[in-house]
């Protein structure tokens, strides 16, 4: 497997704890996953801002070939998907609401 293979199936797991409700522990556990391997991928996976430790955006450009396929973007619990031909603005305001609700 590669590295970005890894680095994909990582944060789909991720994406998935997260989502799930349950603790990790709990959640590897039913995933046969090795709970500390889960947290040195969520360490690796996650961009922290070395002033107050807070998850910083970063901007990503999107090619012609990502825009066909949908995008999940997660703030806090909260998972997105964003389905090609969507509105920006709206998008925008919704991680607005999500991002204030999270802290």
């Amino acid at each position: 497997m590669s590295r970005s293979d890894a680095r994909d199936r990582w944060s789909v797991l991720l994406s998935d704890q997260q989502s799930s409700g349950l603790s990790v522990a709990a959640w590897c556990r039913e995933h046969s996953i090795d709970a500390a391997s889960f947290y040195g991928w969520r360490k690796r996976l996650t961009v922290l801002s070395p002033s107050n430790g807070s998850v910083r955006f970063v901007r990503v450009g999107v090619g012609p070939d990502v825009l066909s396929s949908p995008l999940r973007v997660c703030v806090g619990r909260a998972s997105v998907l964003v389905e090609p031909g969507f509105d920006r603005h709206f998008l925008s305001e919704l991680l607005d609401v999500l991002e204030s609700r999270s802290c």
